[in-house]
């Protein structure tokens, strides 16, 4: 469900966020149940249905958010590793087959 790339073989988004070292959180966005969450250091991924979001907080403690951007499902893949790169997040590109 969260290929978001158009090869059915190629990388999948929640094995490069696993890779990344984002990590799974228990809680869900408020109204939305079928969402899930990931954090890593001051960016939070949520994916629900297919779309993908990533929101960029300052530090800590306010933790205020600076920026986000939502992509639809048929969003490349690379075009979220290159929003991710932009964050700061060092992300390896996958090897497409």
């Amino acid at each position: 469900m969260y290929d978001t790339d158009a090869t059915p073989d190629g990388p999948d988004l929640l094995d490069l966020l696993q890779e990344t070292g984002f990590t799974p959180c228990e809680e869900q966005p408020a109204g939305r149940p079928g969402a899930v969450m990931f954090d890593r250091d001051r960016l939070r991924m949520i994916l629900d249905d297919g779309h993908v979001e990533i929101h960029v907080f300052g530090p800590d403690p306010a933790r205020i958010l600076r920026w986000s951007v939502t992509f639809s499902p048929a969003t490349p893949l690379l075009v979220i590793i290159n929003v991710l790169h932009g964050a700061g997040v060092p992300v390896a590109v996958p090897d497409m087959p």
